[in-house]
C-alpha cells in the first residue's frame, strides 16, 4: 500500500490522546450518538491541512469506526471483500478478515458499503452480498455469520447491502429485505441466533435508527416503500409511505424532536418531516410538512437547535425543521458531499476530496478553512468520523487521518 505518513511530534500527539482515556469514541455508524454528531471541537479553523497518514486502500464506501487506538473499516480487492482493523496512530494493518466475495457495480463503484459497528469488544458488519458477521475487535477471530439472502429470503438491492448494523443491548439489528415478514431481522449479538424478525417490505439503502417518539424507545427502519417504527421485541407500531424511483431511500432517518423525524430522498423525491402520535394505545404517522428542499440522494444530515443541515443533491444547505424553509444554500462547491456535525461546527467532505469546516448556525454560512484532503475521482460519498481530535475520510479508493485539533 502507497503511504503518506507525517512523523514528526507523532508519538506526542498520540500520547496525549492516549491520556485522554479515548472519550471520543466514534464506534458505528454516524457516531456516538448514531446521528452524525458529537460533543468533540474542532480546533482546526485556519492554516493547513495537517494529515497524519494517508494511503491507497481498495475499493469501498464503508466509512470509519473508532474505538481506543484502533479503527475499523471495510476494503475490497479484485475478487474479495475484507474487515480490516487498522492503527490509528499509523494505518498500519492489525488485522483483516475476508467477509464475502466482492460486489461489483460499474456505474457508482465496487466494494463493501456499510459501516463496521464495534460494541462490547466485538465488531459487527455486513458485505455487499449481505453477509452479516460479528468478529473479536481485538484479532479478528471470526464469532458467528449470518447470510441474510439464505437465511432470511433476502433480496438484495440493486447497489448491494448498504445499511449498516445497528447493535443495541446484546441484539443486533439490520434491514435483511426478506418477504413473509422477514425484511427486518434482530439477532442475539453474542450467539448469532435469531431474536425475532418483522415486516416484508422492499429493502432499502438505509441503515436503521433508534428513537424515543411519543413516549416510546423504537427502531425506525427505512426500506423501499418507506419508513417504518418497530418495537424493540419486533411488533409494527406505525408507517409513512415514502417511495422514490428505483426504490432508493438511502439517507439514515433523523430524529429533530421527541415526537418529529425527517425523511429525506434523492431522484427529486425530497423531504418530510413526520410527527408519531399515540392516539387510544395505537401509533400513527402524519407529514408535517413536505416538500423538495432536501434531495440526499446519499448523505445524512444533521440536526442542531431546530434546524437541519444536509445535501439537496449537490448542495449543501441548513433548513428550519418546523417550516421546511431554507435559510442558507451553498452550490458548486461540495457535489454530492456529506457532512457531520462537531459541537457546533459542521464538518463537510465534498464529492471531490475538498474538506471544510463551518459554523453551525442558520443566519448565513460562514466557512472557516477549505482544503483539499484527498482523491476521490469524485467519489467522496462516504461520511468523515471523528475520534479525540482526528478525522476518518474515505474515499473509493482512499483513506487518511486528518488532525483537526
Amino acid at each position: 500500500m502507497k503511504r503518506v505518513l507525517l512523523a514528526a511530534g507523532l508519538a506526542a500527539v498520540f500520547l496525549s490522546v492516549t491520556a485522554n482515556s479515548f472519550a471520543g469514541d466514534w464506534p458505528e455508524w454516524r457516531g456516538p450518538n448514531r446521528d452524525g454528531t458529537t460533543s468533540e471541537s474542532v480546533g482546526w479553523l485556519s492554516g493547513e491541512l495537517k494529515t497524519v497518514w494517508r494511503m491507497n486502500f481498495g475499493d469501498g464506501f464503508s466509512a470509519v469506526s473508532v474505538v481506543g487506538d484502533r479503527a475499523y473499516t471495510m476494503t475490497s480487492d479484485e475478487e474479495s471483500e475484507y474487515l480490516v482493523c487498522l492503527d490509528v496512530k499509523t494505518g498500519d494493518e492489525h488485522w483483516r478478515q475476508r467477509t464475502d466475495a466482492i460486489f461489483k457495480d460499474r456505474q457508482g463503484g465496487d466494494g463493501p458499503r456499510a459501516t463496521p459497528a464495534v460494541v462490547n469488544g466485538m465488531v459487527y458488519t455486513i458485505s455487499a452480498h449481505g453477509k452479516l458477521h460479528a468478529m473479536n475487535a481485538e484479532s479478528g477471530k471470526p464469532a458467528w455469520m449470518k447470510d441474510l439472502v439464505k437465511d432470511y429470503s433476502g433480496r438484495k438491492p440493486y447497489w448491494g447491502y448498504s445499511g449498516s448494523p445497528l447493535v443495541i443491548e446484546n441484539v443486533v439489528y439490520a434491514e435483511a429485505g426478506g418477504p413473509n415478514g422477514q425484511c427486518f431481522v434482530a439477532i442475539d449479538a453474542k450467539t448469532g441466533d435469531t431474536v425475532w424478525t418483522s415486516n416484508s417490505s422492499k429493502p432499502g439503502y438505509a441503515t436503521p435508527a433508534l428513537m424515543n417518539l411519543a413516549g416510546m424507545e423504537q427502531l425506525v427502519f427505512f426500506p423501499a416503500d418507506g419508513a417504518v417504527g418497530i418495537s424493540l421485541t419486533g411488533e409494527p407500531l406505525w408507517s409513512y409511505p415514502w417511495k422514490t424511483s428505483y426504490d432508493v431511500n438511502s439517507a439514515t432517518p433523523l430524529q429533530v424532536n421527541d415526537r418529529r423525524l425527517l425523511l429525506a430522498s434523492g431522484y427529486d423525491k425530497g423531504t418530510s418531516v413526520v410527527e408519531i402520535a399515540k392516539e387510544n394505545g395505537s401509533y400513527t404517522a402524519s407529514g408535517v410538512w413536505t416538500n423538495k428542499v432536501l434531495k440526499s440522494q446519499m448523505a445524512s444530515p444533521v440536526f442542531k437547535d431546530g434546524y437541519i443541515y444536509g445535501f439537496d443533491g449537490g448542495t449543501l444547505k441548513c433548513v428550519n425543521a418546523d417550516t421546511g424553509d431554507d435559510s442558507w444554500a451553498v452550490t458548486r462547491t461540495f457535489g454530492r458531499g456529506t457532512v457531520i456535525l462537531a459541537n457546533d461546527k459542521l464538518v463537510i467532505l465534498g464529492e471531490q476530496g475538498n474538506l471544510a469546516v463551518a459554523d453551525a448556525a442558520p443566519g448565513a454560512y460562514n466557512e472557516h478553512v477549505h482544503k483539499m484532503a484527498i482523491e476521490t475521482a469524485r467519489k467522496g460519498w462516504t461520511s468523515p468520523s471523528l475520534s479525540n481530535g482526528f478525522l476518518f475520510i474515505r474515499s473509493l479508493k482512499e483513506i487518511a487521518c486528518i488532525d483537526v485539533r
